[in-house]
């Protein structure tokens, strides 16, 4: 039987005083230990409530891990009577994935009205496919190195210390029965009622009706987007390769 995951809810008012302003945002978190899954709750004008989820998964060395995210999902779909209006998946890793892929018969009864991506996660996006080429080359010289580690007997401290490390690392790729986190961040998108999810990039950002009711959210977020993006350039104009004395590659997505 698996622990119960604390959910801790807060609502505040985002959008002025409740006299003129009714609409408010509720967050509940549900701490499973490594990992994430967040659902926000926001009351329109008319008092409906829109629905936004925010990633479903648990790190490998979480003793119980599937178990726990089952109890997540059901209390998800006890909370929205299993209608999401937006499904948010921040990134591909295991501890933010893995629920949509080892809760997948749970997820099935779900209706969700979108899932949003970043434009990391787009196969129609040239840059993006060259950086998941790169991510691919990376986990395999990774994945090898662990390999080649795990079969040496009589590790020193340091080097047992670079094995664990490297365990962890790959952590965030695989689940425990080496299941891919592509595996699981497609079963996320194959959610949407649409065709394909939305991706989205601070270079082209969606623009949400005044009357949404996450409006005012999605400002700060891109406030906050842009800020970042920002900071990333600058820092990538600090990286050059002392070979060829040019820019080193591009500020690495989060």
């Amino acid at each position: 039987m698996s622990r119960r995951p604390a959910a801790r809810g807060r609502t505040a008012d985002v959008t002025g005083t409740a006299a003129t302003r009714p609409s408010a945002v509720t967050v509940r978190h549900y701490c499973q230990g490594i990992g994430d899954c967040h659902l926000l709750t926001f009351t329109k004008p008319d008092g409906s409530l829109f629905r936004m989820l925010i990633d479903c998964g648990i790190h490998v060395s979480i003793t119980g891990g599937p178990a726990l995210v089952a109890d997540i999902v059901a209390d998800l779909k006890k909370e929205t009577g299993g209608r999401i209006d937006v499904l948010v998946v921040t990134h591909e890793h295991w501890d933010h994935v893995s629920g949509f892929l080892t809760a997948k018969d749970l997820f099935k009864d779900f209706a969700v009205g979108d899932v949003w991506m970043a434009w990391t996660e787009n196969p129609a996006d040239a840059e993006a496919v060259e950086l998941d080429k790169f991510k691919g080359q990376a986990l395999a010289a990774l994945q090898s190195a662990g390999q080649k580690l795990d079969g040496m007997q009589g590790l020193n401290p340091y080097m047992a210390g670079v094995r664990d490390g490297l365990q962890a690392v790959l952590g965030f790729q695989f689940g425990a029965a080496g299941e891919r986190v592509r595996s699981a961040r497609n079963a996320a998108a194959k959610l949407s009622a649409k065709p394909s999810p939305t991706y989205s990039s601070p270079a082209g950002r969606r623009n949400p009706s005044r009357n949404c009711p996450i409006f005012g959210f999605m400002c700060s977020v891109r406030r906050a987007t842009r800020q970042l993006s920002d900071w990333r350039k600058r820092r990538a104009r600090c990286f050059r390769s002392p070979a060829a004395g040019r820019l080193h590659g591009r500020s690495h997505p989060g």
